[in-house]
């Protein structure tokens, strides 16, 4: 059985690797955008519960 099954992936070797390609890259792809959305989410928090911005005096 095993034999039948290492023939098959032989036999399809560019779409096996196809496969694997397009799940790395939607895993990657995935991954990079919860990261951006939580740094972006901690950044919009940081700067709107920041200081005041400070006004510069007003002269006469």
């Amino acid at each position: 059985m095993s034999g039948f099954v290492l023939l098959r992936v032989r036999a399809h070797r560019l779409l096996l690797a196809a496969a694997l390609l397009s799940v790395l890259l939607t895993t990657t792809v995935l991954t990079t955008l919860a990261a951006f959305s939580g740094a972006i989410g901690d950044a919009g928090l940081r700067h709107r519960c920041g200081p005041a911005p400070r006004r510069p005096p007003r002269y006469r």
